[in-house]
């Protein structure tokens, strides 16, 4: 079965390194990387940025809304993304220990975004980056 490298992998997070303060665990990091927005904003802070490097929530949103609009977004695209990361996203992935607020609008990699990302890149390889 083809999940079976997938479920390996997971279990190869071992419990010491996913950062438990942040109130996370394996099971907590899959269901928030379960929403395809909160993937892309995981793998944008994580592997497009420098290590300490803040992003805004308008680059984010920016971020989103020209993947999911083929570079054609409007900035109604990119207000509705923007929304949608500060009521429900971004304060998942906080909690999560995936990004962490550094300031009134912008994040950095948490403490849990490696253990995530390599969460995103197994199940990648596994599924050949379908969705």
């Amino acid at each position: 079965m083809v999940l079976v490298p997938l479920v390996d992998a997971v279990r190869s997070l071992t419990d010491s390194e996913v950062d438990q303060t942040a109130d996370a665990s394996i099971d907590a990091l899959l269901t928030q990387l379960s929403n395809e927005r909160r993937r892309l904003v995981t793998h944008h802070v994580h592997n497009d940025l420098e290590s300490d490097e803040a992003v805004t929530v308008r680059e984010l949103a920016e971020y989103i809304a020209h993947y999911e609009n083929d570079d054609g977004y409007t900035s109604d695209d990119r207000k509705a993304v923007y929304v949608g990361l500060w009521q429900c996203h971004l304060s998942k992935l906080t909690d999560a220990g995936i990004l962490e607020q550094v300031d009134t609008h912008e994040f950095v990699p948490g403490p849990n975004a490696a253990a995530a990302v390599a969460i995103l890149d197994t199940a990648e390889s596994v599924t050949g980056g379908a969705e």
